[in-house]
């Protein structure tokens, strides 16, 4: 292939986005409903929070029109109303879709413009923000696009970002390197001056003056699909629909599904070491997240015996091991297995 030819299919190139899972179509948890505590819930990558005002649900939704067709997507549903964009006043926020950005995938993003872009869609019609932050928001983009609602269609948004300034906060680490938020709503600490909208200032800010108020009764909802953040001041218009399987891959690094059962030996009568194959490299020393009742360690009888306590204990390439602590019931010497449906260990960001 020639230079001139391989220069010009450059955009198409695989590897260009720079969110995982922005068709939202990989969910390991279910939705949640999000209120005083923040979280990540329902598609992978995706995190929320309410700050303590109002609530609003976050989940997967598998029938999101577009004129392209239907799409999964990740949406946000309000569940407790918030009547007045005043109200979110000081640090009250709602984040809106949140996806943190290892330093490792945003590093080479420093010196050049980007890219975002995502199909949007509410059911109410006015100015929405987006916003782009380096590590700890020491700096910030803010921005707003204006949305008119089409019922039951969602509208393709692109958003160009000025060059990334080399002094952002993005280390070429596995910490925090940007962080894309679409829909933030705040009146208060976070929100930009008119004057600053569109380029880079310092601060961690989110939001600009006359924002929609999609927080303000109970049902509303805004979704997002496809959403891609790339280099370059020209959005592809082909979004990067990596296999599923692979995007699944991606995700592992930072939330692991605990599977069906995992062996491990007995070394007393109440601990027991436990070895969860990893597919991908976690991004770091998980943590084990409970859902539901507690794990349980099958005994010598072939009986059960529930879990006080799961620690992950060490961290390797393509396996991390648990330390798992039971009232008692357990044999020295003994192997066994731990039954940990619907759990998982998470290295999010």
């Amino acid at each position: 292939m020639s230079l001139a030819l391989q220069t010009a299919n450059a955009p198409f190139l695989s590897g260009r986005n720079k969110l995982i899972n922005g068709s939202g179509l990989v969910a390991i948890r279910a939705g949640a409903t999000i209120g005083a505590a923040a979280a990540y819930a329902g598609p992978d990558r995706w995190f929320a929070n309410a700050s303590n005002v109002g609530a609003f649900s976050q989940g997967q939704n598998t029938t999101f029109n577009t004129p392209d067709g239907t799409r999964t997507a990740i949406t946000q549903t309000v569940v407790t109303a918030v009547a007045s964009i005043a109200t979110f006043s000081g640090t009250l926020i709602w984040n809106g879709f949140d996806q943190r950005i290892e330093g490792y995938n945003a590093y080479d993003m420093l010196n050049k413009p980007a890219t975002l872009s995502f199909w949007f869609y509410g059911v109410v019609s006015g100015l929405y923000n987006v916003s782009i932050w380096d590590q700890g928001g020491a700096n910030s983009f803010v921005t707003q696009f204006s949305y008119t609602q089409n019922p039951g269609i969602a509208t393709k948004i692109v958003i160009p970002v000025p060059t990334l300034p080399v002094g952002l906060t993005v280390p070429l680490s596995n910490g925090i390197g940007l962080i894309v938020r679409i829909g933030a709503l705040n009146a208060g600490t976070y929100q930009s001056s008119a004057g600053n909208l569109g380029t880079w200032q310092s601060g961690g800010f989110v939001s600009g003056p006359g924002q929609a108020n999609w927080a303000g009764t109970i049902g509303n909802l805004i979704g997002v699909s496809e959403v891609q953040l790339e280099s370059g001041a020209i959005a592809n218009p082909v979004f990067e629909r990596r296999l599923f399987s692979y995007e699944q891959f991606l995700c592992q690094r930072y939330a692991l599904p605990m599977p069906g059962l995992a062996i491990g030996q007995c070394y007393s009568t109440t601990q027991a070491l436990i070895v969860v194959p990893s597919p991908a490299i976690m991004r770091a020393t998980p943590s084990f997240i409970q859902v539901g009742g507690a794990p349980s360690l099958t005994n010598a009888t072939a009986g059960s015996v529930a879990s006080t306590g799961v620690t992950p204990s060490i961290f390797a390439a393509n396996a991390v091991e648990l330390l798992v602590t039971a009232a008692s019931g357990l044999v020295a010497g003994n192997a066994t297995a731990l039954s940990a449906s619907g759990c998982y260990l998470s290295a999010e960001l």
